[in-house]
């Protein structure tokens, strides 16, 4: 006999609550067929609650299941968007990764021959700041030189380095 009553009370919800469940989560989720489909396994998770559910509760119970559905399923797409956001990037980076190798190595090589016609503490300082990835203190401590001279040694070198890309490119 509770079968029934609960049956009838499932039937009574649905009739009274389907239109404005789904208009509820259709106003979440943008798209008419997915929120249709959350609002049906909204109502099958709620006739999971068998012999639990009571008339004046079942229809803040609905709505929190929906709810639930809802963001598992904003989640779902968050993370399906995610991974197809990175898989273009990487399809986009590999595409690129040809042409860009193709200006770097030619980059290393137009540095690598305006290092050669550098001075030589000037080439040491701007080595070990660019490619050693040492801050000014530390080049001038290898060095046994000054903050100084070490900053203007960079800073002229980087100067060069600039100015001779620009006429090359």
């Amino acid at each position: 006999m509770a079968f029934n009553h609960q049956n009838d009370l499932i039937s009574r919800v649905y009739t009274q609550y389907h239109a404005q469940l789904t208009g509820y989560i259709r106003r979440m989720v943008n798209d008419a067929d997915d929120a249709d489909d959350i609002a049906q396994e909204a109502f099958i998770n709620l006739m999971g609650y068998g012999e639990k559910l009571q008339e004046t509760t079942v229809k803040s119970l609905l709505f929190r299941i929906a709810g639930n559905l809802v963001n598992d399923y904003l989640r779902h797409l968050y993370v399906k968007t995610e991974v197809h956001t990175q898989l273009g990037k990487q399809r986009s980076e590999e595409s690129d990764d040809t042409e860009s190798g193709i200006y770097a190595r030619d980059l290393r090589q137009l540095e690598r021959r305006k290092l050669a016609s550098m001075p030589g503490q000037r080439r040491v300082v701007y080595m070990l700041r660019i490619h050693g990835e040492k801050n000014t203190q530390e080049v001038a401590d290898a060095l046994n030189i000054s903050r100084r001279t070490a900053e203007n040694h960079f800073y002229l070198g980087l100067k060069e380095m600039r100015e001779y890309f620009r006429a090359c490119i």
